[in-house]
């Protein structure tokens, strides 16, 4: 038939390519008996061996007590016996197939030479040979003693190393308490330090400064001396703690070290003594082994026989079962295709020339087409066969157990069992109920008589089987017949299992059969033996099939009852998981709420720097038109106080005129009684009186310019208060509040006065960028105080281009912009201190300690500035722009993506002038793709944060990263550090606590919206701001 197909067209025809395939499975089957030849060659030489050295022995213990007068006995001489066994050991060393070693098979030839060599009249060898065996036991069992001597020792120095390494481990906890005391000290000395610098350098040069800190005496210093040694005090304070921290994660490593050597070691210690006791357990092996060879030979054999027929029995029912499965296949497949083509061929030559006359398809086509569909259905079909056959679900592997445990079956009748369960698990009906009758007559025939239980369970279930297989193919009665069978069994041998099982089967057929009253009584009797055994699937099965029953008799209250079961029934993992999930969301709002509850919010006034400036020059418009309204308040007082004074004069003057006396006493002219000549006093009075009337026509005149003025401002308010309300607009409001900003920056003079907020003698503000414009707020009330605005047409106030770097110090607000320009701000004059132009790109960074600033920009550069804003030093080195910069006392650091340069400047011996600038120590990331976007820098270490979410401590020193912590998600923006902890915040919008002696992070703080730019912590609350314009209070005693 092979042949047949091979000779049809193949090479146009696909489908016997797929067809072929088929005839690959031989290949396993071939692979399978090659296993087991190769396992009877071994366990064959394994037997051969050791009826080799039985024999041998035998014949050593013929030889032993053969008597010494039988010369007769014996008739090959020594020489012809050592000739024949040279002769055996050259033929059993060429054999390549033996399983024994070479070495091995030398000392059993050395061992034949010296029993054939005996010379039988020496009586004597015998009991040397007992002497010298006593001896060899003498010294084996002292060489075990030896060895288990050796394994106590070095289980004992194990244990020993184990316990003095968790001393050293426990002893480090205190040290490191010690420790973190001293940095304690120290941070709690840096305070008042900073506090002391702050208030000195506000004042002038030429003042001599008294101070308690430094010697705990008052003592009388110059500013510049003060400062100096403040200074230098601050910097001893910060090395200790960066030394004090050295030493505590050094400490730590330490600890994980000693922890993993710990670790290793008690992995030692077990590895050692479970050698140890392999190594008495094979003791004990070979002591009986040893026995046992000498002994029982025959029990070895055997031993090895059962083991190669087990393994031998195993592959064989594989290889049978696999036989049956594909033969049976293969040969419907073939013979399906050989009529199939057989009739497409016949078609082809009758319809040959009906198919020159039409379309190249034809029927011959259409039928190639359906076989071909139907070849690959038939492929899907045994491939999903032997998926089943090596991939058994658990029932298969049950089923297969229970069946060979009865130990009825043969290995032909066990094959067709095995043939039958798959065939009807891969939904192969027909075929699987042909090996179940097939099963029935070979059970009812040949095993009913002996075993009995075993055999009749075994045949309720094929039985069982048999009418669940006509149930699926719809006959009905059939399966009625079959399931009553199985029934009867399984009642009268108390199978309730099987019992179970027909029940069901039989309520199913009368389901089928509209007999819905029958199949409710089959289901009753079953749920009391579902119950007892605790079956919950079969118990889902049999409630609902009662509640179809139910619908069907028109019984609603049943039907409700069943369902309610069913319901009380269902699998609830998924609901419990949704379940567990909402919660565990309620939970992380309740704690967000709570950390929200734990933090005050303020939000900065959102107002546009129109509004602002507007609102200013109302301010002043309305001092303006008060101070006018009490300037005409006085005005018009003093006309009344003119108008009186020139009434009364005149009054005097014509009193004066019809006088007869020569001689006048008045009070008009000195504010006194004085005598005065008549003509003299009249002269007088028209004068003072000329002189009233043109003051009162001044003030007159003055009123009406005051009211004129009044009229103005109060047009000016008006107008004012019309565009103020313009910028006022719910629309542009909303704008402004969905605004956000660019750079922020919080006072770090504030953080050197103990009070981040300020509240201790420092500049309670913020500084926020949008634009060119740099927005000052009140850090309390997040009211808006001032505005520094950018360039005005041209006039020069401020930056012409966008914000790109921000930096708050005392009263000075820092400022660089794109247009490669440095500006000072004063918070309290609201003006611009001075204007620093020497970059060549957009200023990214700034930094000021008060008496000089540095800025870093895009071209690669960074530059000291004096405090008059006067450049001093340019530095070059970088490779790409400056993204951060801060200074020490002497030393200040840059950072360009993932480099950081430490520098060190050079002063003169007698002043603060730099000299020149040197780089100490040049630092990279060890991640290729990290950048530096935080920096904190003291004169020993640096702590960076990066794009990343890496916190990491460095030595300058030696340039090695002491902790690395991932604390956020995204990129670090801030950071502040202190003696044991980094408060850092990020775009994740989230805060973390971090102790970077542990290298662990200690608290999460979420509730900003927004990403945060700005953190900064005293003793008492950390303040945080986020790029929407929201400020969070945190307190310590609260939230840990």
């Amino acid at each position: 038939m092979k042949a047949s197909l091979h000779n049809l067209q193949a090479g146009r025809i696909p489908l016997i390519q797929r067809l072929n395939q088929q005839f690959l499975i031989e290949s396993r089957f071939e692979t399978y008996s090659n296993d087991i030849q190769k396992l009877g060659q071994k366990n064959k030489a394994l037997i051969d061996l050791i009826d080799d050295q039985q024999t041998r022995l035998r014949v050593m213990q013929s030889m032993l007590h053969q008597p010494t007068n039988e010369e007769g006995a014996l008739r090959r001489s020594p020489e012809n016996v050592i000739n024949e066994q040279g002769e055996d050991n050259v033929t059993s060393g060429n054999t390549n197939d033996s399983p024994i070693p070479i070495q091995q098979q030398q000392r059993v030839g050395s061992r034949n030479h010296a029993v054939n060599s005996l010379n039988l009249h020496d009586i004597s060898f015998h009991h040397r040979r007992k002497r010298q065996i006593k001896l060899q036991s003498v010294s084996s069992e002292a060489r075990d003693d030896h060895r288990r001597s050796q394994f106590f020792y070095r289980i004992a120095s194990i244990e020993l190393a184990i316990e003095e390494m968790a001393t050293m481990k426990d002893g480090i906890p205190a040290q490191q308490a010690y420790l973190a005391r001293k940095m304690q000290r120290q941070q709690q000395r840096i305070l008042p330090l900073l506090s002391e610098i702050e208030r000195v350098a506000h004042l002038d040069d030429s003042t001599f400064v008294s101070s308690n800190l430094l010697h705990a005496c008052s003592q009388t210093f110059t500013k510049k001396q003060l400062l100096r040694r403040l200074q230098l005090e601050m910097t001893s304070c910060r090395n200790d703690i960066a030394t004090y921290r050295l030493e505590m994660i050094s400490m730590k490593n330490k600890l994980d070290s000693l922890a993993e050597n710990i670790a290793k070691k008690r992995e030692q210690l077990g590895d050692r003594k479970a050698a140890f006791r392999q190594y008495d357990k094979q003791c004990n092996i070979a002591s009986k082994v040893r026995t046992v060879i000498s002994k029982q030979p025959e029990e070895r054999k055997k031993y090895f026989l059962l083991l190669w027929r087990k393994e031998a029995t195993e592959r064989k029912t594989a290889r049978n079962t696999l036989e049956s499965i594909a033969s049976s296949i293969r040969r419907r497949r073939l013979i399906d295709a050989w009529k199939h083509w057989t009739l497409f061929d016949s078609r082809s030559h009758q319809s040959s020339n009906y198919s020159r006359s039409k379309y190249q398809g034809g029927i011959g086509t259409n039928d190639l087409l359906i076989q071909e569909a139907r070849l690959k259905d038939n492929i899907d079909e045994s491939s999903a066969i032997l998926r089943n056959f090596f991939k058994t679900d658990k029932r298969d592997e049950q089923a297969t157990e229970t069946y060979s445990k009865t130990n009825l079956l043969g290995d032909e009748d066990e094959a067709i069992l095995l043939k039958g369960e798959f065939l009807f698990n891969a939904e192969h009906y027909e075929a699987s109920l042909k090996c179940y009758e097939r099963l029935e007559s070979v059970i009812s025939s040949q095993y009913l008589s002996g075993h009995f239980l075993d055999a009749i369970e075994l045949y309720a279930r094929v039985v069982n089987t048999i009418g669940r297989i006509h149930l699926t193919m719809q006959g009905i009665d059939l399966a009625i017949v079959y399931f009553g069978r199985g029934l009867s069994l399984a009642q009268e041998n108390d199978m309730e299992m099987h019992r179970i099982s027909a029940l069901i089967g039989l309520s199913e057929c009368y389901m089928q059969k509209h007999d819905f009253s029958y199949a409710c009584n089959f289901l009753q009797q079953s749920l009391p033996l579902i119950s007892s055994k605790c079956d919950k699937e079969r118990e889902k099965i049999v409630y609902s099939l009662l509640q179809q029953c139910n619908e069907h008799l028109n019984k609603p209250e049943e039907v409700a009852f069943y369902s309610t079961k069913i319901f009380n029934m269902r699998d609830t993992h998924k609901e419990r998981v949704e379940a567990a999930l909402e919660k565990i969301d309620a939970l992380s709002q309740r704690i967000v709420d709570v950390y929200a509850s734990n933090s005050r919010v303020v939000k900065v006034q959102a107002s546009s720097a129109k509004r602002v400036s507007l609102a200013k020059e109302m301010m002043a418009k309305e001092r303006e038109l008060s101070d006018t309204k009490q300037a005409l308040r006085h005005s018009i007082e003093f006309s009344y106080q003119l108008r009186d004074l020139e009434n009364e004069v005149a009054a005097e003057l014509e009193t004066a005129a019809i006088a007869k006396t020569k001689r006048i006493i008045s009070f008009r002219i000195h504010d006194a009684s004085q005598e005065i000549q008549k003509k003299e006093l009249l002269f007088r009075l028209e004068e003072k009186l000329k002189m009233t009337r043109a003051q009162q026509e001044e003030c007159l005149h003055d009123i009406t310019s005051l009211e004129r003025t009044i009229r103005n401002l109060n047009d000016d308010i008006t107008d004012l208060q019309d565009e103020i309300a313009v910028e006022e607009r719910p629309l542009i409001e909303r704008v402004l509040e969905m605004r956000s900003y660019r750079c922020v920056a919080m006072n770090a003079s504030n953080t050197a006065l103990g009070n981040v907020t300020g509240g201790c003698g420092g500049v309670e503000y913020v500084a926020l960028s949008n634009g060119r414009e740099c927005y000052i707020h009140d850090m309390d009330s997040g009211e808006l105080e001032t505005v520094f605005m950018g360039d005005i047409e041209g006039q020069h106030i401020g930056h012409t281009a966008t914000i790109t770097a921000l930096f708050f110090h005392g009263t000075r607000v820092y400022t660089g912009s794109m247009d490669s320009s440095l500006i000072c701000w004063d918070v309290g004059l609201a003006a611009k201190l001075f204007q620093a132009k020497g970059h060549e790109g957009a200023v990214t960074c700034i930094f000021s300690d008060g008496t000089k600033t540095f800025s870093g920009a895009a071209d690669k550069t960074v530059i000291i500035w004096s405090p008059d804003g006067l450049l001093l030093h340019r530095i070059t080195g970088h490779v790409g722009g400056v993204h951060h910069v801060q200074c020490g006392l002497s030393w200040f650091a840059s950072s360009s993506f993932g480099t950081i340069f430490v520098w060190e400047m050079i002063l003169r011996h007698d002043s603060d002038q730099i000299v020149g600038v040197k780089c100490r120590q040049r630092l990279t990331l060890p991640q290729g793709n990290a950048n530096v976007t935080a920096l904190q820098f003291s004169e020993s270490e640096l702590v960076t944060g990066d794009n990343l979410g890496f916190l990491k401590v460095w030595d300058i020193k030696s340039a090695e990263v002491l902790t690395s912590v991932e604390a956020h998600q995204s990129a670090v923006i801030s950071l502040q550090v202190d003696a044991t902890k980094v408060v850092s915040c990020g775009l994740d919008m989230i805060i973390q606590v971090t102790d970077i002696v542990q290298g662990r992070v200690l608290q999460t703080l979420r509730c900003h919206t927004s990403p945060i730019f700005a953190v900064a912590f005293d003793q008492k609350q950390i303040v945080s701001v986020s790029v929407d314009g929201e400020i969070r209070f945190w307190s310590w005693g609260r939230t840990t």
